[in-house]
């Protein structure tokens, strides 16, 4: 059972590689929204928010759940910060369009 979700889970952080990473090389990454509200000051507000339902809510999943992924994603596909956008924000995009189309 253990190695079943231990499979499970690698199988889950390398589709969010692969997408985030199709993602990243086919659109242009050019800033748009130049505003306080930007992706980075999102995900740190989702991040440390003193409801935890609150990114749960947005992206799916728990807190330490996300860091984790960002970590694994790092580790395993080298989700990095670019220079626009942090790895948090990279796989944060990702999770809010997949459960937005998921719903």
């Amino acid at each position: 059972a253990r190695a079943a979700a231990v499979m499970a889970a690698a199988a889950a952080a390398a589709a969010a590689a692969t997408a985030v990473h199709a993602f990243h090389t086919l659109y242009d990454r050019i800033r748009i929204h130049n505003s306080v509200q930007t992706g980075y000051a999102w995900v740190h507000e989702l991040l440390d928010a003193e409801n935890p339902s609150r990114i749960y809510d947005s992206l799916g999943m728990h807190r330490h759940v996300f860091l984790r992924l960002v970590a694994e994603l790092g580790r395993l596909a080298d989700i990095h910060d670019t220079r626009y956008v942090t790895a948090e924000e990279q796989v944060a995009m990702f999770l809010r369009i997949v459960k937005r189309n998921a719903s």
